[in-house]
């Protein structure tokens, strides 16, 4: 005796229902039970059978047949449907217009009735005035009254006495009248408060967000170099599509400095795995990061142009503390080098990169010549979803050593983080 479960299979598999593993339940059945395939060829049998059966056909004026049948039961039905649905029949003209006169008459009286409460309040205070015939007039001071005393008094010979405050029953003084802004009375006005200052709100510091293939333009420029010029550390948060391509292309911009790629960054590349990297160095000066950014912008120029842009918008934001504060847990340390000025000569935020300068650049990082210093390291790191112990990645080590060993002044400390635009 088989299960139902077996019966069921066994069945579905005849109509061909099965899925691929229940299919490979049943073949393995059908190998293993005698009585399963016993019931599997009469079960198929039997489906053959019905298949081949003659197909009926109905005799004709059959549907005729059949409302001639059903008409004596119609007609039944309704007679005893109109036997109990004698109430349910509409009420007749006479009496909705009944019911709608009654309901007009209630209002009516209704309102009568309120209007009425109400009339004897007012006739009472229209006819029964409380005006005073001879209203009291406001009592005059007299006059103070000097009185004679004796001369042993310590010398004194008067004194000035005067009668109690009378009560005053009705103060006759005007009002004061307003001042005009232009009259000479105004200098003697109380002093009125400037509300115009006392609303003024000063709007937020906003951070320039910039599209990336339009960092070589001159209103871009002039946004990205005054905040490079005014901060101690520059933050840029660089949204792109994928951040693995465009980890490769970046890299590329960075080819005239030394990049020191973590091992887990670089196995998370190779790989293609969906990563946010992190860029930092303290080498560069304000004008090499433009440049580097600007080198950019033409490379995604060139990119957009066959439809393989890869880089959106960037945010460049000051070093804030909540960015020392992810750089100290990304290195391990607490780079306690970024919460204070450098020492030594300060940068001449006065005058702009020249032409020449930029040109000089940009042509060192195309050909990687030696006008660049190849100790300048910049670190790249995962952020996101995984981030590597500082602690035991050589690549942080070694950064670190040399950023000891080589701080110069005039360098920003740069972190950019490279990541999708979802997140």
């Amino acid at each position: 005796m088989l299960p139902d479960r077996v019966y069921q299979l066994l069945t579905a598999a005849v109509d061909g229902e099965l899925t691929d593993r229940e299919q490979r339940a049943v073949n393995k059945l059908l190998r293993e039970s005698v009585e399963a395939r016993e019931f599997y060829e009469k079960l198929k049998g039997d489906a053959h059978a019905l298949r081949n059966l003659p197909r009926a056909q109905l005799p004709p004026h059959f549907g005729t047949q059949l409302l001639q049948k059903l008409a004596p039961v119609y007609r039944a039905n309704a007679n005893e449907t109109d036997g109990r649905n004698v109430f349910s029949r509409r009420l007749p003209v006479w009496a909705n217009l009944a019911a709608a006169a009654a309901v007009l008459l209630a209002i009516s009286a209704g309102t009568y009735l309120v209007m009425s409460q109400n009339e004897p309040e007012r006739s009472v205070a229209k006819n029964n005035p409380t005006k005073p015939e001879n209203p009291p007039t406001a009592k005059q001071p007299e006059s103070p009254v000097i009185v004679q005393k004796s001369s042993d008094q310590n010398g004194k010979t008067a004194e000035l006495l005067s009668n109690p405050r009378p009560e005053i029953i009705a103060d006759n003084r005007e009002s004061p009248k307003a001042v005009e802004p232009g009259s000479n009375d105004a200098l003697t006005a109380p002093p009125r408060p400037a509300y115009d200052q006392l609303f003024k709100v000063d709007p937020p510091k906003l951070p320039p967000i910039l599209t990336v293939r339009e960092l070589d333009q001159d209103a871009s420029r002039q946004k990205l170099m005054e905040l490079l010029k005014k901060s101690d550390g520059v933050h840029l948060d660089l949204f792109c599509k994928d951040t693995n391509r465009a980890c490769e292309r970046l890299q590329e911009a960075f080819r005239g400095q030394r990049l020191l790629i973590d091992a887990v960054a670089q196995e998370r590349l190779q790989r293609k795995l969906k990563t946010h990297y992190v860029f930092y160095c303290e080498c560069l000066t304000a004008e090499e990061i433009y440049v580097i950014l600007k080198a950019l912008a033409i490379e995604e120029q060139k990119a957009e142009a066959k439809r393989e842009g890869q880089f959106d918008k960037l945010v460049a934001n000051p070093l804030s503390p909540n960015s020392v504060k992810t750089l100290s847990m990304l290195l391990g340390v607490d780079p306690k080098w970024l919460q204070s000025k450098p020492g030594g000569a300060k940068r001449d935020t006065s005058k702009p990169i020249s032409d020449s300068t930029a040109d000089s650049l940009s042509k060192s990082l195309k050909s990687g010549s030696a006008s660049l210093r190849t100790d300048k390291i910049v670190l790249v790191l995962p952020y996101n979803p995984i981030r590597p112990n500082p602690l035991a990645s050589k690549e942080v080590l070694q950064f670190l050593d040399s950023v000891q060993k080589d701080r110069r002044p005039g360098r920003i400390p740069l972190l950019l983080v490279l990541r999708t635009a979802e997140n």
